[in-house]
C-alpha cells in the first residue's frame, strides 16, 4: 500500500499464482485500485482505477501439450470425433477376433 498524490504514478510489481491444475488457454482479469480509509469518520467517495490484465496458461511440458491438443481436437468435434474412435477399436477388435479364432457356418441340404 502506497499514497499517490493526484498528479503521480506508480509502478508495481504483479505476481499471479495459479493452481496446479489451471486450465490451458487464455483469460483476463481486472486489476482495481481504490482508495484505502484509514479514519472511518470521514465521507467516503465511491472511486477506483481498474486495468484489464491478459495473460496465458500454457502447457510445462511436452505430455501436457500432447494431451491438451488431443483433448481440444476431441472436444471441438464432437461427437463425430467419438464415433470414428469407436468404429475403428471395432474394427481392430473384429480384425483380431478373425485372426486369432476361425470359423464356419454353413447351411446344406441333407
Amino acid at each position: 500500500m502506497f499514497p499517490l498524490e493526484p498528479t503521480q504514478s506508480q509502478n508495481i510489481a504483479v505476481t499471479l499464482t495459479l493452481p496446479v491444475n489451471a486450465k490451458i488457454g487464455d483469460y483476463f482479469a481486472y486489476l482495481e485500485a481504490h482508495p484505502v480509509m484509514k479514519d472511518k469518520t470521514g465521507t467516503r467517495i465511491g472511486v477506483a482505477a481498474a486495468v484489464k490484465l491478459y495473460f496465458t496458461v500454457v502447457p510445462s511440458n511436452i505430455f501436457q501439450a500432447i494431451y491438451h491438443r488431443i483433448h481440444s481436437f476431441f472436444t471441438l468435434y464432437a461427437p463425430w470425433t467419438w464415433i470414428v474412435l469407436v468404429m475403428i477399436i471395432a474394427a481392430t477388435v473384429i480384425t483380431i477376433f478373425r485372426r486369432i479364432f476361425r470359423f464356419q457356418i454353413r447351411i446344406s441340404k441333407k
